[in-house]
């Protein structure tokens, strides 16, 4: 990630903390999840996963450095394989019963 990326992920971060009803989340189309992408959402209650987007919200009150971002961005990453995964077996189990 280049300074100018983490500036700009930083300030939206630095936004969405003085702001009570905004939280920054990370969120994935469920129809192509090679992108990941954050950004603030108006949050009345965590958000839950829809038939769109996956969504994670990133806590509010972190110490937030790139290798923070990174580490979140990697758990989302992560969530999403896993659910890919199950997804596919889901489908396979459908085909066989």
């Amino acid at each position: 990630m280049t300074f100018c990326q983490y500036a700009l992920i930083k300030a939206q971060y630095e936004m969405v903390e003085q702001h009570d009803n905004l939280q920054l989340c990370f969120c994935a189309d469920r129809d192509c999840t090679d992108h990941v992408w954050q950004a603030p959402l108006s949050i009345k209650e965590e958000p839950k996963a829809s038939n769109a987007f996956y969504v994670l919200m990133i806590p509010k009150g972190l110490d937030f450095t790139e290798e923070t971002y990174e580490t979140y961005k990697g758990f989302f990453e992560r969530y999403i394989k896993r659910e890919k995964e199950k997804e596919k077996l889901e489908r396979i189990k459908k085909d066989f019963v």
